[in-house]
Order: structure tokens, then sequence, then C-alpha cells
């Protein structure tokens, strides 16, 4: 029965109608978007993504072969989603490296003294725990598991610490005004 329904949205969709495709986000909307949060947890990316995908579905739908309306949907959000993510591994890999460079050249980097103050108030200003395990990664050069067994916990919660403290610092420095975006590459 859903695969007759979708076969006449898809082809009320195809002709057009403004209405269905309303009738089509309004239903789906809210499902998406518990899905999509349980990859990105920030709800205004979420429906960032969710909205493109819907401007995706209207765009292209006189040429899109759909076979299942919820598939379509449920799998074009988990890719945009995924896709968002691998940005966001890239931007964080940028960022990484603006740290490493102010670790490895011991303060002396080659970028103003205010980013150079600033980091060292925010890494003073991480919980001990999560700056400890940061420091030995990137001043000591010591690996996630390395720094697990030192600790006795888990790789996880060394990489999730190491995530919380590159985007403790992110968010600081954005929030100081130090415009270092064009040394992250985004």
């Amino acid at each position: 029965m859903d695969n007759i329904n979708d076969k006449i949205i898809i082809k009320e969709l195809q002709k057009g109608n403004k209405d269905v495709f309303q009738s089509v986000f309004h239903q789906y909307y809210p499902l998406l978007a518990k899905f999509a949060h349980r990859y990105i947890y920030e709800a205004d990316v979420c429906e960032d993504l969710i909205q493109d995908v819907f401007a995706t579905l209207w765009e292209k739908r006189e040429e899109a072969s759909i076979q299942s309306l919820k598939s379509y949907l449920f799998t074009a959000v988990k890719n945009k989603c995924l896709g968002y993510l691998r940005h966001l591994n890239v931007r964080d890999k940028h960022e990484v490296f603006i740290v490493e460079a102010y670790f490895e050249s011991s303060g002396e980097m080659l970028v103003d003294s205010e980013l150079t103050d600033r980091i060292k108030k925010i890494l003073a200003e991480l919980p001990d725990n999560m700056r400890h395990i940061f420091e030995q990664k990137y001043l000591s050069g010591l690996t996630a598991s390395e720094i697990a067994e030192d600790l006795d916990v888990s790789p996880n919660t060394v990489n999730t610490q190491l995530k919380r403290a590159k985007k403790k610092i992110r968010l600081e420095l954005l929030k100081s005004g130090i415009k270092v975006l064009f040394l992250l590459g985004v």
C-alpha cells in the first residue's frame, strides 16, 4: 500500500505539485530531524542539511527515479550528515595543525602573539584531565592507545576528550574574535 502511495506522491512531485511537496516536508521533517541528530548533535546544522535534501528533491524532481520516498529521504539525509562529518574531520585536522605548530615551536609560532597567548590561556582553562590528555597527545606525541593505557581509560575516552578540547579551543578562539579561519582552511 505504501508503495502505491509513494508512486502517486512521486508523480505529483514530478508534476510540480507544491501542496504535495509541503505535505511530504511536514510529514517527514520531524522524523528526519531525529534521525540526523543521531549523527550531528547541532540542531541548526541538522535543519540546514534536511532543508538541502528537500531543496534537491524539489530541484531534481523531474529526473529523480525514486522507488521509496522514505528510503530516498533517509538515505539522502544520512549521506548529507556523513558528508558534513567528513568536512568537520578535514577542518579539525587543519585546526590541530595550528595547535601542533604552536607546541612544536615551543610557543614561537610564526603567527601573531595574540593567538599564542590565547592558546596558552585556553589550555590553562581546560579541565585537568582534558588538558593532560591534550598535552600528552600534542606535547609528548603519544597515541590515543598509549594515553589510554597510561590513564587506565579506553581509547574512545581519550579520543572524545581530544575532540572536546579541540572544539573548546576553536570556540574560544572564535569568541575572542581572533581571525584564524584562513589558517584553518575553512
